[in-house]
């Protein structure tokens, strides 16, 4: 950051606990294979300053254990009608909320607990 104050360019926060992922949902994707499970969910913004997307990072659980996952870089789940898609410096700005939603390779009936988290 103090390299970038230097130089007049602005680093945005990144203060990922202020983040908060709600209404996460995992269904069959319509019109695509049943190897594939979609994901949807809300993303919203609770600092008092804008912020860069956040990668996400999927978690699938089982008996509390970690099996396995993957992260998630927000022009994989963002929006085509979303900002970031025609400039990756596009912030996510202080009280908004966006939708979001991405698809794994993994079935819907193999996937029981799961964790998705900013990062």
């Amino acid at each position: 950051q103090a390299l970038c104050k230097a130089l007049g360019c602005i680093v945005p926060l990144h203060a990922p606990e202020l983040l908060k992922v709600a209404k996460v949902r995992a269904h069959t994707a319509p019109q695509a294979p049943a190897t594939q499970t979609r994901f949807t969910f809300t993303l919203t913004n609770n600092a008092t300053d804008k912020q860069a997307y956040p990668v996400l990072k999927l978690t699938f659980l089982q008996d509390k254990t970690i099996q396995a996952g993957t992260y998630i870089a927000p022009k994989d789940y963002l929006l085509a009608t979303d900002p970031y898609n025609s400039s990756p410096d596009a912030t996510i700005a202080p009280g908004v909320t966006i939708s979001g939603q991405f698809v794994v390779n993994t079935p819907r009936n193999e996937i029981g607990v799961f964790a998705l988290d900013p990062q």
